[in-house]
């Protein structure tokens, strides 16, 4: 099916260990590796990108590190995707202007558009709070679903 790519999984890693600090609290790369066990260079390579989005802000120095900035339970699943990784879609022909070896015999392109359709509407609908703390987000207002309570 739908495979996940190690950078989403890095950046999911990361955010759920920030999202379980203080506020204002920082971690650095090395420290968020140390946690989630993930490689360093990916790991810093995916925080530098989800920095870049405004997803998290860091800082370097001493008294550097990591923290969240954005709220994961307004932070939906295919716009943190799309940050990482840009538009995506389950064939190569559907955000492109180019055909594939296929497209002249293809019959399945229109279904295919309407399957990549839904998935982007249900990782649309899907926020990070959701997916990282489940059972938090059913039982805590939407709003609360950022530091403390996780």
């Amino acid at each position: 099916m739908n495979r996940m790519n190690r950078q989403l999984e890095y950046g999911l890693m990361a955010l759920k260990v920030l999202a379980s600090q203080p506020k204002g609290y920082r971690l650095s790369a090395k420290e968020l590796c140390e946690k989630t066990g993930s490689p360093f260079d990916p790991t810093a390579r995916v925080l530098q990108v989800l920095k870049s989005k405004s997803i998290i802000q860091g800082e370097q120095g001493v008294h550097g590190g990591y923290e969240l900035l954005q709220d994961l339970s307004t932070l939906s699943f295919l716009n943190f995707s799309e940050a990482l990784l840009g538009k995506t879609a389950l064939t190569k022909c559907i955000h492109t202007e180019s055909d594939c070896e296929l497209s002249s015999n293809c019959n399945i392109l229109s279904p295919i558009r309407t399957l990549n359709s839904k998935v982007e509407e249900f990782y649309g609908s899907l926020t990070l709070a959701e997916i990282l703390f489940p059972e938090v987000e059913k039982s805590a207002p939407s709003h609360e679903v950022h530091h403390a309570t996780l």
